[in-house]
């Protein structure tokens, strides 16, 4: 697994009711989310990687 960095994008606005965010690891898989190529599983991300709630920085 690789990854370099991350970054939220949230619609200006909506930032007060953005109530949790987490980040999941996944199989690799360079496409679109729409793609019928997707493999199945990526449907299903339950490997936590790391969270953030409200009122943490």
């Amino acid at each position: 697994m690789i990854f370099l960095q991350y970054e939220s994008v949230i619609t200006p606005g909506n930032e007060a009711i953005v109530h949790h965010i987490e980040m999941d690891t996944v199989p690799q898989f360079s496409g679109s989310c729409d793609s019928k190529m997707k493999p199945r599983k990526l449907n299903y991300c339950r490997h936590v990687l790391a969270a953030w709630a409200m009122g943490a920085e």
